[in-house]
């Protein structure tokens, strides 16, 4: 059987494959159920909702905690390879990821990390961006990945995220670059911040 929320498949009436199932359709529907733990880095708060930090030295707990809103993120995305995985090494690329909480649910990630080539884009229409190398720029912080969950979209959590991140990691609006490709939102959420040039960070 397939679960039309979820997508997974599992066995009715056998338990071990009916408790992953719960397990994993309530992680895609809500997004990851947390507590608060002592060790988490919190860098925003308001009211119920907070943002936390996640990096390579972040206790296991907390990468995993990142790995998961990564699945629902994945699921739903539709992309080809995990966005974040808790067990990849560290490497040049520093990442930083953000995590935004409502309640006792993680509903919404940013992931930014230091990427070695940046071009300089022009908005074209609606076109491709016309783009230019800008080697003295590099390396430049990227936003490899923006999300918030299908439940809570159109809140303002990805822009809230995005200022939060620029905040932490004291960066200027034209600090920061951009990984394509973008989704159609994606797309329309980049040219709102930035409606005449951006940066592109790989």
């Amino acid at each position: 059987m397939k679960c039309p929320k979820c997508d997974m498949g599992y066995v009715p009436g056998l338990n071990e494959d009916e408790a992953e199932h719960a397990r994993y359709c309530d992680l895609i529907v809500n997004g990851p159920a947390i507590g608060m733990p002592e060790h988490e880095h919190v860098v925003w708060v308001k009211a119920d909702d907070r943002i936390l930090l996640v990096t390579d030295s972040s206790s296991e707990e907390q990468r995993k905690l990142a790995h998961d809103v990564s699945t629902c993120a994945n699921r739903e995305m539709h992309y080809d390879k995990s966005i974040y995985r808790h067990y990849d090494p560290p490497d040049e690329r520093q990442v930083q990821i953000f995590l935004y909480v409502r309640t006792s649910r993680a509903v919404g990630m940013c992931i930014i990390e230091r990427r070695a080539m940046v071009w300089s884009c022009t908005w074209n229409g609606n076109e491709t961006p016309i783009c230019v190398e800008q080697p003295e720029k590099a390396p430049m912080w990227s936003v490899g990945f923006i999300w918030s969950h299908s439940k809570h979209r159109h809140t303002g959590i990805a822009y809230i995220l995005l200022k939060e991140a620029k905040r932490v990691l004291n960066l200027n609006h034209d600090d920061i670059g951009w990984y394509p490709p973008f989704s159609a939102e994606g797309k329309v959420f980049v040219r709102r911040q930035y409606p005449t040039h951006f940066f592109v960070a790989k």
